[in-house]
């Protein structure tokens, strides 16, 4: 299912909930600006993947503030800069680059992935895609 800034709405849902999933892996492409995420189902250890396209910004805290625990604890859809965090940051930046293109940042989502050890990551891009679970 591909999910960007017109469905977002649909993730935590009962039809994409990956509350409680277990993070496994974080693979990502420079040169074709995607981020692969590879999980696990909490409730039956069923294994999947979610692609992110069109990746523009990233931030990740790996220090186990709270104890080591791969769990993902909460996630959330980031669709307008009320609550973003990454998105803003990069417009203030772009707005100061006069070499930069200027990118229409309004069709771009934030997902945030917050885990039990406390840690954060947060993926600014156009889409995501997950597999069906």
């Amino acid at each position: 299912m591909i999910i960007n800034k017109s469905n977002c709405e649909i993730v935590n849902s009962s039809a994409i909930y990956l509350h409680d999933d277990l993070f496994l892996n974080l693979n990502y492409n420079k040169d074709k600006k995607t981020i692969v995420v590879s999980a696990k189902k909490f409730e039956n250890g069923e294994s999947y993947e979610i692609l992110f396209s069109n990746v523009i910004g990233v931030f990740l805290t790996g220090c186990d503030f709270w104890g080591k625990c791969s769990d993902t604890a909460f996630v959330d859809i980031f669709s307008n800069t009320d609550n973003q965090y990454l998105i803003p940051k990069l417009v203030e930046f772009d707005e100061k680059d006069t070499y930069n293109s200027r990118l229409n940042y309004e069709n771009f989502i934030e997902i945030g992935f917050q885990f039990f050890s406390g840690d954060e990551l947060i993926i600014a891009c156009e889409q995501m895609e997950i597999e069906s679970l």
